[in-house]
Formats: C-alpha cells, structure tokens, sequence
C-alpha cells in the first residue's frame, strides 16, 4: 500500500554513494572515512562505523560532481538527527545529518550539485 501519509521532509534527496570524511566538532579527533547513501540541500545519509549520539555537531569534507567538475565542501557543519543499527559489516550504523550554519551560497552550490547527478541518472527524487 503507498505513503498517503503528510510528507515530512524540506528538500527532495537522490540517491548517492560518495566518500565524506567526518569529524566530531570541537575535538581533535582525526576524520574518519565513511560513505553517504543519499543526499539533499539539507543534509544526508551516512554509514558509520561506530554509533554517535543524536545532536552530535560534525565536520565534514566531501566532493560532489556538477557539470564534469568536482565541487569541495570542507568544513561543513552537520548535526545527527537519528542513528541506527545496520546490517553492514563495515558500516553497521546509519545516521541521519542535518546541515547547520550553512550560508545560502553553499546550499545553492549543494543543490546544484544534487539537481545536476539526479539529471544524470534520470531517476526521480525520494
């Protein structure tokens, strides 16, 4: 039976598997490798291999492809909004990240980049 249901979400997301590296903010933690599943303006999902609380603030660094160019984000901010368990055995744990204290040139710039790999692919948004 389809989703009849309010639709909760702010902005459309694709499907995408890229590498990010992410760090706890205000540590001097090293960034750890992971991939993300999905991505939007607003955040993404991510693999993770061990669990992090939800609220943890994150800095990530990633690259995203528009127009055969490969844009940078570094030092982005994120928040975890959820995290659970996987059946991965390199990544058993997913999370949920939301994008914070993002200015309106970077979302532009991410959103441009989704819109572009979605063209590609020619798939809808989730």
């Amino acid at each position: 039976m389809p989703y009849t249901g309010l639709e909760r979400r702010e902005f459309i997301r694709v499907a995408l598997a890229i590498p990010v590296s992410y760090s706890v903010a205000g540590t001097h933690q090293e960034y750890q490798q992971s991939e993300t599943e999905d991505i939007s303006t607003g955040g993404m999902r991510i693999l993770l291999r061990s669990e992090l609380s939800v609220g943890t603030l994150l800095k990530l660094k990633f690259e995203l492809l528009r127009e055969q160019k490969l844009i940078q984000f570094q030092g982005l901010e994120a928040r975890i909004v959820w995290v659970k368990p996987d059946n991965n055995l390199e990544y058993p744990y997913k999370a949920g990240i939301q994008f914070v204290n993002v200015d309106l040139q970077e979302s532009i710039r991410i959103s441009n980049c989704i819109y572009y790999k979605a063209d590609l692919l020619k798939k809808p948004f989730r």
